[in-house]
C-alpha cells in the first residue's frame, strides 16, 4: 500500500479508537446558560473523559443579538463568553 493511504487510515482510525474509548457515562453534557433558554439543541460545552469541548460562540451578550461597537466589542464579547463557559 501507498505511504499516504497507510497515513491517512491512520490520521482517521486513531480519532474513532479515541471516541470509542470514553464510555457514555464519561460523557456529560453542559446546558445550563443562554442556549437552554433559547430553546436551542445544543450543549455550551461536553465533557467526554478528560477533553472538554465547547461550542461556537457568538458576539452575543446573553441572547441572540450581537453587541453593538463592531468587530472589536463582539470578539471581547466572544472572549467573555468563551470564560463564562469554563467558569461555569
Amino acid at each position: 500500500m501507498p505511504r499516504r493511504f497507510l497515513l491517512l487510515l491512520w490520521v482517521l482510525l486513531v480519532p474513532i479508537t479515541t471516541v470509542k474509548a470514553v464510555s457514555a457515562a464519561e460523557v456529560e453534557f453542559h446546558n445550563d446558560g443562554p442556549l437552554k433558554e433559547l430553546g436551542l439543541p445544543f450543549s455550551e460545552s461536553v465533557r467526554a473523559g478528560d477533553l472538554l469541548f465547547l461550542s461556537g460562540q457568538i458576539g452575543g451578550g446573553g441572547g441572540d443579538k450581537l453587541v453593538p461597537g463592531g468587530i472589536k466589542a463582539e470578539t471581547n464579547q466572544i472572549l467573555l463568553n468563551i470564560a463564562a463557559t469554563l467558569e461555569k
